[in-house]
């Protein structure tokens, strides 16, 4: 379901340094979750993520983006990026990749989280909120995004609000003229947590995300 487009004067880049700021005590003391068997597993929150096979997942943060061009912004403050995963080197393709990541409602304040895909008009203020947040981050193309939502996966879930656009990686002078890229940043609630997806990838990685790449929510 297309629900809007919302326009942005950023630049589309492929990724920053991590940030440094101190993010809040309710993301501090959520457990890292765990690798194995090629799939990503947090009990605590309730959610297994898997890649295509040939990605990798990360668990060490030293290359992840910052999401907020402020090194106190409320993106970097409020969300801890749990796990990267990354698309195989290639001499011709771009290095795709994506993170998974927890937001502290409270701490970010964008209000209520969306419980209906049919009421538009709420999903449109929430991610017009979100985009204010992380428009800073790589997620974010200057030719805008498309705004959709998804019905709840599982029982107990909130909608997925799903924000996509699509750009080109900056040149060696920060001008748009490399490979076409497209980005995905999703967000969900579940078992009391918000919980998102984000991916900057060239279109051979998104047809292989599509068809391989999956999040799973166990609901008890």
């Amino acid at each position: 379901m297309h629900i809007g487009t919302i326009l942005l004067p950023l630049l589309l880049v492929p990724g920053l340094a991590r940030s440094t700021a101190q993010m809040s005590q309710e993301l501090a003391s959520l457990p890292p979750g765990e690798v194995s068997d090629g799939a990503y597993n947090n009990d605590a929150l309730g959610v297994r993520l898997r890649i295509p096979e040939g990605w990798s997942f990360s668990t060490d943060l030293s290359n992840t983006p910052t999401l907020d061009s402020h090194p106190d912004g409320l993106a970097n403050r409020c969300t801890r990026i749990l796990l990267r995963q990354d698309a195989p080197k290639g001499k011709e393709s771009f290095p795709s990749w994506g993170i998974f990541f927890a937001i502290d409602a409270k701490c970010l304040s964008l209000g209520r989280f969306p419980k209906s895909i049919k009421d538009r008009d709420e999903v449109m203020r929430f991610s017009r909120l979100l985009i204010d947040k992380f428009k800073s981050s790589p997620f974010f193309p200057p030719s805008g995004v498309d705004v959709d939502a998804s019905p709840p996966a599982a029982k107990n879930l909130s909608v997925i609000v799903i924000l996509t656009g699509s750009g080109h990686a900056a040149g060696p002078h920060g001008e748009a003229t490399g490979p076409h890229l497209n980005t995905l940043f999703c967000v969900t609630e579940h078992n009391g947590h918000w919980l998102g997806w984000a991916t900057v990838s060239d279109d051979a990685a998104k047809e292989r995300l599509k068809q391989e790449g999956k999040v799973d929510f166990r609901v008890d």
